[in-house]
């Protein structure tokens, strides 16, 4: 499941960038070339050494058939960056005040980039007043080591991330948002741990994630952000599940299994998209029976924890 031909291509990289000007990288046919402008081709990918796209038991919806529980949401970004492609967003109601936000990217290039971020993610009424903003937003993706620092902020070749959020406010008054889009940084090397997950399974609107280790050190883990996807291909809910148990360590060949409750499913779906972030990059984990309220207070938590690992490469 690890991105073998991607660790070619940084090995590679690795070893002639002292060739090429700067900025540049060596392509896989040995020229040298601006990484922003050498483009992915192949499949995409659908697992990596800390995230997988899993099929199986349908995940039930609170409100399957209500047609303004979800909807695709237009949004104004910035110029630039045409080598990160933004999807469809995709914005949930629930039965409280909480919406939740989906934005799917891409990274187009033969090279991983890191700390994918947005910046000044407004939300915004029909005039274009702002009805709320966050400062910034990380993507749900990879992990990479970038010198000392480990992240799971990171894209890999043709890989797509997520940007997930949540926020109380009037589902109704909100007609688009806006955003700017941070700097990414180059890829550095995938950490050496593969835990993957590898499937789920429902019961009511609870869901257990399995992770397996499927080679490297043994690491601790903290939480699995998911993501629910419909039969049409649009995501329609996302949550966090933690770990079973009171030891979070995973060792080559073994399995751990998270589990997580909805705040408010919404829609269906049999597809779910899930990612592990490590315990040394998450302060706290958030409980797997928490409100909306709390579910928002974690947000918030590993925001800021993404932000100091950007502020940690910085200071090296």
């Amino acid at each position: 499941m690890r991105y073998a031909w991607a660790g070619f291509i940084l090995a590679f990289l690795a070893g002639c960038m002292g060739e090429c000007p700067e900025g540049m990288v060596v392509d896989v046919h040995g020229e040298c070339t601006d990484p922003i402008d050498t483009t992915f081709h192949g499949d995409p990918p659908t697992s990596g050494n800390n995230w997988a796209i899993l099929e199986g038991d349908v995940y039930p919806g609170s409100a399957p058939d209500e047609p303004d529980v979800q909807r695709d949401i237009d949004y104004e970004r910035s110029e630039g960056h045409d080598y990160l492609e933004f999807g469809a967003a995709s914005l949930v109601r629930s039965s409280s005040s909480y919406i939740r936000l989906m934005i799917p990217v891409t990274n187009l290039t033969i090279v991983p980039r890191c700390f994918v971020k947005l910046e000044n993610l407004r939300y915004l009424d029909a005039a274009g007043n702002e009805l709320h903003r966050e400062d910034y937003e990380y993507v749900e993706g990879m992990a990479m080591v970038l010198s000392t620092v480990l992240t799971s902020t990171c894209l890999g070749p043709g890989q797509t991330g997520y940007f997930l959020d949540i926020v109380e406010m009037d589902y109704d008054q909100i007609d688009h948002i806006a955003f700017d889009i941070g700097e990414p940084h180059l890829g550095g090397s995938e950490n050496e741990a593969e835990t993957v997950p590898t499937q789920y399974a429902v019961t009511g609107n609870e869901i257990d994630i399995t992770v397996s280790h499927l080679g490297g050190p043994a690491t601790s883990l903290s939480v699995s952000p998911w993501m629910l996807v419909d039969d049409s291909g649009v995501p329609v809910n996302w949550g966090y599940a933690i770990v079973v148990g009171d030891d979070p360590t995973l060792s080559a060949g073994g399995d751990l299994v998270f589990h997580g409750l909805s705040v408010d499913p919404g829609k269906s779906g049999s597809e779910v998209w899930a990612w592990v972030e490590y315990a040394e990059l998450i302060r706290s984990a958030p409980s797997s029976s928490m409100s909306s309220d709390e579910f928002l207070s974690w947000k918030r938590t590993q925001r800021n924890d993404r932000e100091s690992e950007l502020e940690a490469l910085l200071e090296e």
